[in-house]
């Protein structure tokens, strides 16, 4: 459909993009599993609703914007005509962030509208465990992004 050219401007664009992507939502997910949302189990339950809800506006207003682009950008990237080896890793990779979104919006936001009402240790816990879903998933998908553009810039 795209002359050579543009395929290859497109790829390098929105791969370069893919790939920013997985790594800032890499640390981040990295850093809350491993730092921030263990530390929930540090607040007091008088300070708890106030906490979460702090929580929730400050990191939407960073990952919402970032989520959205990366949507876009892994969209046109797996429209993006490709020799089959590298279309089926290209695939995953959407396969995969499509995962991250799904535990996004199936376990975690809800686990989140739970602690809104009051301090809860089993859905804090239940986060915690939940979210390497996402931090495994972003990984992957930045590995096999690495991998599809090594094999568009390649020689």
């Amino acid at each position: 459909v795209f002359p050579k050219f543009w395929r290859k401007r497109l790829t390098q664009r929105f791969g370069n993009n893919a790939i920013q992507q997985c790594g800032l939502y890499g640390t981040v997910l990295i850093r809350f599993c491993s730092n921030n949302y263990p530390l929930m189990r540090l607040v007091g339950e008088a300070e708890w609703i106030a906490y979460e809800r702090n929580h929730q506006r400050r990191i939407s207003f960073i990952v919402i914007p970032l989520m959205m682009i990366e949507l876009a950008s892994a969209t046109l990237l797996a429209l993006a005509p490709l020799m089959e080896r590298l279309d089926q890793l290209n695939k995953a990779a959407f396969g995969l962030l499509i995962i991250a979104w799904i535990s996004t919006f199936l376990v975690q936001v809800p686990l989140h509208r739970r602690l809104e009402r009051g301090h809860d240790s089993g859905a804090i816990r239940l986060l915690v465990s939940t979210n390497w879903i996402r931090t495994i998933a972003w990984t992957c998908r930045a590995w096999l992004c690495l991998v599809v553009l090594e094999g568009v810039w390649g020689p």
